[in-house]
């Protein structure tokens, strides 16, 4: 696998290390998210229930943070603010398991080529972004929080190998820029829930002040990524 950078050696005792703090990770993030959402069907009752586990898998696969706008629809279980917490723990799953079977995942006939594209995509967007390499940590957390090609938890590791990063910090690093990614995205869908009725009542006003707000937030990431391919 090429990498923007040399990578540390590690020797086997380390590695050992690392696996065994994956394996914990991945055996409590199932654990603690099979006690969470056990006690939420159990108190809430939720009508269209197997809906969740298809956004559930959205989350994991292509649409990723996106699917929290679903939790507007009537029909979802969920609500966005539910959607993005479990965005967490999803990705981190994903990431675990990628740092665990990377190996053998990237050998099957379908994934394997899926893998090494997003890999590809991963590495142009760190060729772009110098300063996303030497951040490291932040730098990885940093690509799955902004909206570029390639990111998600499946290109955050990618990205945290690239930049020298051990396989569990590169996994704490996706999920502090899903967290915040999907903070925002929540923030989002949530100020469109209670706005619904102005929509109603005054599109053009509301139009309006969307136009404003996009406005802010372009400029605001153009001036971040301008200062992020600076070498």
């Amino acid at each position: 696998m090429n990498s923007s950078q040399e990578l540390p050696h590690q020797t086997e005792a380390e590695r050992r290390r690392e696996t065994l703090a994956l394996w914990i990770a991945l055996g409590s993030i199932l654990a603690g998210t099979g006690i969470v959402l056990g006690w939420w069907i159990e108190h809430t009752r939720p009508e269209n229930l197997g809906w969740l586990w298809v956004q559930i898998g959205g989350i994991a696969s292509v649409p990723g943070k996106y699917v929290i706008f679903s939790g507007l629809a009537p029909r979802s279980p969920m609500d966005p603010t539910g959607l993005a917490a479990l965005c967490v723990p999803v990705d981190a799953f994903v990431a675990c398991c990628l740092a665990l079977f990377l190996g053998p995942l990237q050998r099957l006939p379908w994934i394997g080529p899926w893998l090494q594209g997003i890999h590809l995509r991963a590495h142009s967007v760190l060729m772009e972004y110098p300063r996303l390499r030497r951040m490291a940590f932040v730098g990885v957390a940093l690509f799955v929080f902004l909206p570029l090609p390639g990111t998600g938890a499946v290109g955050g590791m990618f990205a945290g190998q690239m930049v020298g990063l051990s396989r569990p910090m590169s996994v704490l690093a996706i999920a502090i820029g899903t967290a915040l990614i999907a903070a925002l995205f929540a923030g989002l869908a949530s100020t469109l829930g209670a706005e619904g009725q102005r929509i109603l009542e005054s599109p053009g006003f509301y139009a309006g002040s969307l136009l404003v707000f996009a406005g802010f937030a372009w400029v605001g990431y153009r001036v971040a990524i301008r200062k992020l391919r600076q070498p």
